[in-house]
């Protein structure tokens, strides 16, 4: 049986949760963050902030792993604001090449898990998901610092199907949770919110392991460099606050586990 170094599972990301008396450090700081999710806006309820919640970014060999980094404390300012999550101002560099230091975040952000050669690492980053650990991936439009877009996706799925043998790689609909488990998201179907998408591949697939939503690869852009734009810019922290949620808060995916 896998173990699970970080959180239990919920059905809803507001509902309290039932703690494990054997849970992780890891567990108990997103444990009671999950139930200390509200919305900042209902001033006049007054909501505790639960204990600090952290976030990663994967190191890689590129030059790459640290384009638009810049952005992550404005992300985190966002999240700060607008719920009540604890999160951590600083998106701390997480190294593949320490199984322990990857452990230390619930979720690990990349814009390219194939910059990832070393068996070893590999070996770490699938240990860090089977514990629980959650992945996201989302590609950079600029072709100086990311691949072209068909590229980008065919070369994860290739290394998901390597490294992660018997997972399932799948589009999410505009209905999935993820889109509306905090924050309301119309899904990537439309490109109001997002004008460079291309024809082919440029939504966002969920990586599932054992029916649990490991790692999503977004090809819709939403942690690359926002434009001079509110509506972009606030729907993109939006739905990654709710990746960012979701992947504290859920477990098996039912549509997965009924097949």
């Amino acid at each position: 049986m896998r173990r699970n170094d970080f959180t239990p599972k919920v059905a809803n990301a507001l509902a309290p949760m039932k703690v494990p008396v054997a849970i992780s450090r890891v567990s108990c700081f997103l444990a009671v963050a999950a139930i200390g999710l509200t919305v900042a806006a209902a001033a006049d309820l007054i909501s505790p902030r639960g204990g600090r919640v952290a976030w990663g970014r994967l190191v890689t060999a590129s030059r790459s792993w640290t384009v638009h980094k810049d952005n992550d404390s404005l992300l985190a300012a966002f999240i700060h604001d607008q719920t009540s999550l604890n999160i951590d101002p600083i998106c701390y560099p997480a190294d593949p090449a320490q199984l322990d230091q990857l452990c230390k975040y619930p979720l690990i952000f990349t814009n390219n898990l194939t910059d990832v050669k070393d068996p070893r690492q590999l070996a770490n980053i699938r240990e860090y998901l089977h514990r629980g650990g959650f992945i996201y991936i989302d590609r950079c439009v600029n072709l100086s610092f990311s691949l072209p877009q068909e590229p980008f996706y065919e070369r994860h799925i290739a290394l998901f199907t390597e490294f992660l043998p018997g997972c399932e790689i799948r589009e999410l609909p505009d209905d999935h949770e993820i889109y509306r488990c905090y924050f309301v998201h119309k899904g990537t179907s439309s490109s109001e919110d997002r004008p460079l998408r291309v024809r082919d591949h440029h939504g966002i697939y969920g990586v599932f392991d054992e029916g649990r939503m490991v790692a999503l690869l977004s090809l819709a852009n939403f942690q690359c460099g926002w434009p001079n734009s509110a509506p972009r810019r606030d729907a993109s922290m939006k739905m990654i606050a709710n990746i960012y949620v979701y992947a504290m808060t859920r477990g098996v995916d039912r549509t997965v586990a009924s097949r």
